[in-house]
C-alpha cells in the first residue's frame, strides 16, 4: 500500500504525468490508454524599450524545412507569446508593429520541451524603396511562371549579415514597384529579384 505517482517517458515524447494515487494491498491501478504527445512548445519573449511598452506588436512563426530551407507560414499571433503543440523542427518567428523595426528570431523546438526566443523590439525608420525594371517578357500563358509574377526583396544588415526582411511582393506589371519598410538604424543591403 501507499501513495503513488506515475510518469511515462518514452524517446522523443513529452513526459506524461500522472497525479499521485493512493493504492492499498491487492488493488490495482487502471490507468487506462495513454496517449504521449511529440510537440514542443515556444515561449517568445519580447525584449523592448519602455518607451515602446503597450505598442501592440505582431508575430508571424515560421517553420523550416530542415532539406530545402524554405519557410512555411504557420501562425499570426498578436502580443501572444506561446506557442504550443508544435511539430519538432527550426521556427523563425518575425516581429513587427507599427513605427518597429522588424526583428526576427530562431528556435529549435524539440518533442516534449518547452524552447524560449528572446527577440529585441525597437524603433524604426521608414524607408520608401523602388524597385524598378519591368517583369520578364510574357510567356505563353500555359507556360507562364507565377514567380515572374513576384519580386523577392531580401534586406540583411550589413554588419551583422542576419536577415532584417526577406519578402515576396506582387510584381508591377508597368515598370516600378514601390514598397515601405520600417527598420532599425544600421546599414543594409537590399536584394531584389
Amino acid at each position: 500500500p501507499g501513495t503513488y505517482a506515475l510518469a511515462v517517458h518514452a524517446p522523443g515524447f513529452a513526459v506524461m504525468r500522472l497525479p499521485p494515487r493512493r493504492v492499498e494491498t491487492g488493488e490495482t491501478w487502471d490507468v487506462g490508454a495513454l496517449r504521449l504527445s511529440s510537440h514542443g512548445k515556444l515561449l517568445v519573449q519580447l525584449r523592448r524599450e519602455a518607451s515602446l511598452e503597450g505598442v501592440e506588436v505582431k508575430l508571424q512563426l515560421a517553420r523550416i524545412d530542415r532539406y530545402s530551407g524554405e519557410m512555411t507560414p504557420l501562425k499570426t499571433e498578436f502580443d501572444s507569446f506561446t506557442y504550443e503543440s508544435l511539430d519538432p523542427g527550426r521556427y523563425r518567428v518575425e516581429v513587427t508593429g507599427a513605427g518597429l523595426a522588424a526583428a526576427q528570431g530562431f528556435a529549435d523546438v524539440r518533442a516534449g520541451e518547452q524552447s524560449e526566443l528572446e527577440v529585441a523590439v525597437r524603433l524604426g525608420v521608414k524607408v520608401q524603396l523602388k524597385i524598378g525594371g519591368k517583369r520578364p517578357p510574357a510567356a505563353p500563358a500555359a507556360s507562364r511562371s507565377a514567380a515572374n509574377e513576384m519580386i523577392n526583396v531580401l534586406v540583411v544588415d550589413a554588419a551583422t549579415q542576419q536577415f532584417a526582411a526577406n519578402l515576396r511582393l506582387p510584381r508591377n506589371p508597368l515598370g516600378t514597384t514601390d514598397m515601405e519598410l520600417c527598420l532599425g538604424p544600421g546599414t543594409y543591403d537590399i536584394h531584389a529579384r
